[in-house]
């Protein structure tokens, strides 16, 4: 690095220290640990099936600790028919087969224990799999799962017969239907009174600095423990220079509140690694 570009990393090193003023040591451990995303099924193939699986991240966790990380983020590892790549839980109580059992789930957490790291779980509470116990039994109008889920009739058939919907809904992979419900915050909330462990909510969206900040919503109403900042893939450019990161952090910096906790994704199993 060149004279100035060194200049402007220690003062960005320096602004950020500023404005988040916090003794690692006196913080909730999930704000000063570094997390490293694990999509188990591409990680590490303990048996020659040609998927990875939990007893291949436990044969690597020496590595995990080499490169400074303090936690594992798994990719769902729930039953599934794999349709979305294990985002389709069928099961959230099961540990699918191709990653192994609860058996090797448990070994992984005794020796992760052992070596100090924590470890972070991919809950799917949005949707699950068409074969889910509690779909199939909507389908079948089975109380108490009648209303598990949104059933709407078609307004009538089009010009070749086929079915109308009901509304101008768009699919999740077409743009988001989702809409905050502050009910679903305060369970969060209530089992963390009971056990003083935290809940974090951790939101996921590709928008401007400006408007990602909103979904940390306020301190009457808090909404996520932190919004993904993806600015670091999306802007930084291949031979990316110092002042690129200057120009990122500091923007991040200038539209962060007080109680805005940073972050900085690196990479994860939808985009490539900085």
């Amino acid at each position: 690095l060149q004279i100035d570009e060194k200049e402007i990393i220690e003062k960005v090193v320096w602004d950020s220290s500023q404005l988040f003023k916090v003794n690692p040591g006196q913080c909730e451990w999930w704000k000063s640990t570094v997390v490293y995303e694990v999509y188990v099924r591409s990680f590490y193939d303990s048996n020659d099936d040609g998927i990875g699986d939990l007893q291949g991240i436990r044969n690597k966790l020496d590595y995990f600790v080499d490169i400074g990380v303090e936690t594992l983020w798994l990719s769902p590892i729930y039953k599934s028919p794999m349709k979305d790549f294990g985002y389709d839980i069928s099961d959230f109580t099961t540990i699918d087969p191709i990653f192994g059992n609860l058996e090797d789930f448990k070994e992984l957490m005794a020796s992760m224990k052992e070596k100090k790291l924590r470890l972070i779980m991919d809950f799917v509470p949005n949707h699950t799999s068409d074969q889910h116990e509690w779909f199939t039994k909507s389908c079948q109008k089975i109380e108490p799962y009648t209303n598990y889920y949104v059933w709407l009739q078609s307004k009538g058939m089009d010009d070749i017969g086929k079915p109308i919907p009901p509304n101008n809904w768009v699919s999740v992979f077409g743009g988001s239907i989702w809409e905050w419900s502050p009910e679903i915050r305060n369970v969060l909330d209530e089992y963390t009174k009971k056990d003083g462990h935290p809940r974090l909510m951790m939101t996921e969206a590709y928008l401007s600095c400006a408007d990602l900040l909103k979904y940390y919503g306020t301190k009457e109403a808090p909404i996520a423990s932190f919004p993904f900042n993806f600015d670091f893939i999306s802007n930084l450019k291949k031979g990316f220079n110092a002042r690129e990161v200057f120009k990122i952090v500091t923007s991040w910096v200038h539209h962060s509140e007080d109680g805005h906790w940073p972050n900085w994704v690196l990479g994860n199993h939808d985009m490539p690694r900085v």
